[in-house]
């Protein structure tokens, strides 16, 4: 990713062209229209995604970027703890169509770990060997319970007293509706040759979707 824009915005949405990234497994089968409540951890469970500006504002940037490519996936939820993400997302494509889900979260996946290795000084793998969780979540008193259950993680892990504390990457549900700007953060850095956008010199903002 040789010139990443500045700036990316975030639609977040209420419930209801691949990357150039390998598949390492068997491609997952997503249903149509349908919720997912999907989650990620790191190798070894290490304090790889510690809540700071950078992390918080690197996920955020990097789910406006991919909701740009992939605009068939609606973000409904997402927090960031320590050692795993959370993150809840509908995928809108039709029953003849094959879902961009999968490539969502590879890219997501990639980006985040290239970013955070550079800024921790490391070249390991970043998240557990294997596949990222992806539950299908049916019925909107599941999906509520599910997007509950992300909203409170930063509690039940004793890190806050109440959700709106929580100082990582977390949506709130007064975001839903709205479309908001992330800036790329100052030094994160995807791999490729380093220029002056890569650095943060330059401003691009994007439009991106989400909640609606």
């Amino acid at each position: 990713w040789t010139n990443p824009p500045s700036a990316q915005t975030l639609r977040t949405n209420t419930p209801r062209t691949p990357l150039p990234f390998p598949a390492m497994a068997r491609l997952r089968r997503y249903q149509a229209n349908q919720t997912y409540s999907l989650m990620r951890r790191t190798s070894e469970r290490r304090y790889f995604l510690v809540a700071n500006r950078f992390t918080r504002q690197l996920f955020f940037y990097l789910l406006g970027y991919h909701q740009e490519l992939f605009p068939t996936i609606a973000i409904h939820g997402f927090c960031a703890l320590s050692t795993h993400y959370h993150k809840q997302s509908t995928t809108k494509h039709t029953d003849n169509q094959p879902s961009d889900l999968g490539g969502f979260m590879r890219g997501f996946n990639s980006l985040a770990a290239r970013a955070i290795n550079v800024k921790l000084g490391r070249g390991e793998n970043l998240w557990r060997v294997g596949k990222y969780n992806a539950v299908l979540t049916k019925g909107l008193t599941a999906v509520e319970r599910q997007w509950l259950y992300i909203a409170v993680q930063a509690v039940r892990a004793g890190m806050v007293r109440w959700p709106r504390d929580n100082p990582g990457a977390y949506i709130p549900p007064e975001w839903f509706g709205t479309t908001r700007t992330f800036h790329r953060p100052k030094g994160a850095f995807f791999g490729g040759v380093r220029n002056k956008k890569a650095d943060g010199d330059a401003s691009e903002p994007l439009d991106l979707f989400g909640y609606q």
